[in-house]
């Protein structure tokens, strides 16, 4: 792996590539208002991850992280991507960009590709440990209240006015993109560790009905991919997160 540099989150850069490996640069000092400390609420978390996406995308690292998940080869236009906060659980009407969706997390990042109206969107969600139901044969002892979960990777939305957006958003590793940005505000949060729940394990019929197929490759796949771990096939992915003893972090968007 190539040498990583160091940086604090309330200086990210524009990112580089070495040797596959996209690094973000830069140091300033950590504000003692961007850690969070246990424990913790939904609302706490939501507000949080907010104001980090709007911090995100205002110093444009949003936009220079996305262009390193989009293939050469798509037509998408990065510049018609948005990303913001959804909050609330299983809120499922048919206003755009929202058809057809049901959100398992109170805290779900949104990335809109065009406008609300017409435009498409995928989402990923990150839970309490303590605010989900116990799944049946999942061992997650190593879990505690407060710990955060990815518990859902949806979309692109369905039945939407955007040509061809299923295969369009082929080219693009969107899971890989919104599992990281979950992991970049774990980092900025002071979190020493995020999990990733896998496609076994999810609610939805759906998802288990495909589960050797696109289901494990946007679950499963993107948690190895994305730097996750687990001792055995019946735990959750978990990332241990890399806290310099001086409060600087450490991050490598391995590709």
């Amino acid at each position: 792996m190539a040498e990583g540099k160091f940086y604090t989150p309330n200086l990210l850069q524009p990112y580089q590539l070495t040797n596959s490996v996209a690094v973000f640069e830069g140091m300033a000092q950590l504000g003692m208002a961007d850690l969070l400390r246990p424990p913790f609420t939904d609302i706490q978390i939501a507000k949080s991850v907010k104001k980090f996406v709007e911090d995100f995308t205002h110093r444009g690292n949003f936009r220079s992280l996305l262009q390193t998940y989009i293939k050469e080869d798509s037509d998408l236009d990065p510049n018609k991507f948005a990303l913001f906060v959804h909050k609330g659980r299983y809120d499922s009407d048919n206003t755009p960009p929202f058809k057809h969706f049901y959100f398992d997390s109170f805290t779900n990042l949104v990335l809109l590709y065009g406008n609300k109206k017409n435009g498409a969107c995928v989402t990923g969600g990150i839970e309490l440990r303590k605010s989900i139901e116990d799944t049946e044969g999942l061992e997650d002892s190593d879990m505690q209240d407060d710990d955060l979960i990815i518990n859902q990777l949806q979309g692109p939305t369905h039945k939407v006015e955007v040509e061809n957006v299923g295969s369009r958003f082929s080219g693009f590793r969107w899971e890989k993109l919104l599992v990281e940005i979950f992991s970049i505000w774990t980092r900025q949060s002071g979190l020493k560790k995020i999990y990733l729940l896998p496609s076994k394990f999810s609610d939805w019929s759906e998802v288990k009905m495909n589960i050797n197929g696109t289901s494990f490759l946007r679950y499963d796949v993107t948690a190895r991919r994305s730097g996750f771990r687990r001792g055995n096939d019946n735990e959750p992915y978990k990332k241990e997160c890399f806290v310099m003893p001086d409060g600087l972090f450490k991050i490598l968007l391995e590709k």
